[in-house]
Parts: structure tokens; C-alpha cells; sequence
């Protein structure tokens, strides 16, 4: 919600919506400009990433672009149970997905990608995060 209320003040005339991934299909036959999905993939399972990217790229415009922000790097710290763990109260289930595997569903999902990089990131208790973005815009 804080990220929709600041997303409004800078930009007012964009319809900014907050969704879950499972939930795509509610939007109906709306095209948008612009789709962002920031840490989400990696609570999704391979079946559901992949239906997600094919929803993603229908919602899209024809020159629209996704935002795609992931890590694979900080469920340690944060507490996340890593998928095949354990099960054990309030723990969130975490997928750590590799670059390679992303890409390649983004390609079965007929995104492509435009602008690809790392940034990794340090905290002040020197934990870090290596975040991956990758930008896509809508294929045909």
C-alpha cells in the first residue's frame, strides 16, 4: 500500500494496482503501460512463475514493459524457509531461482528482455543482497 500511495503522488494520472500473482487474471482484457513485480518470484513455484510471466505479457500493451526485481541471496537472514525445508510456523516458502532459469521463462513467455543488471547491496550489520532486474518489454 505505501509503495501505491507514493507511486500515486508521483505519478497521479497512472491507475496504480496492487495485486497478487495468482490474482492476474481479475484484471480481464486491460493492457497496461507498465508492469512492475518487485521480490515476488520468489514465493511462486516453476508452474506458477510461468503462468504468471504469460499472464503478465498478455496485460501488457503493445509497447509496454515489465519490471522484474528478484534475489536469491538474503532468505537466511530474513528467515524464509528455502523450498524442500522444513515446514514450521510463519514461515514464508522461498524459491531461490537462478538468472538462467528466469530468462529462459521469460523467453517461453514471449517477454524480451531489454536491460539486464546486478546491483549488490550491503546493510549496515554487512548482510547483502545481490538483486537481479531485468526489464522486458512485450513480444509478439
Amino acid at each position: 500500500e505505501e509503495m501505491i500511495r507514493i507511486a500515486k503522488k508521483n505519478c497521479p494520472e497512472a491507475n496504480n494496482i496492487a495485486i497478487g500473482a495468482t490474482e492476474l487474471d481479475k484484471l480481464g482484457d486491460e493492457n497496461f503501460d507498465g508492469i512492475l513485480a518487485i521480490h515476488l518470484i520468489q514465493h511462486l513455484n516453476k508452474d506458477m512463475l510461468l503462468d504468471f510471466l504469460k499472464q503478465v505479457h498478455d496485460l501488457l500493451a503493445d509497447n509496454g514493459k515489465f519490471m522484474l526485481v528478484f534475489t536469491n541471496t538474503c532468505y537466511e537472514k530474513n528467515g524464509y524457509q528455502p523450498e524442500g525445508g522444513p515446514i514450521e510456523d510463519n514461515m514464508i516458502w522461498w524459491f531461490k531461482w537462478k538468472l538462467e532459469d528466469v530468462v529462459s521463462m521469460i523467453a517461453k513467455s514471449h517477454l524480451k528482455p531489454i536491460s539486464m543488471r546486478m546491483q549488490k547491496y550491503i546493510d549496515e550489520d554487512g548482510g547483502y543482497m545481490e538483486p537481479f532486474v531485468i526489464i522486458c518489454e512485450r513480444g509478439q
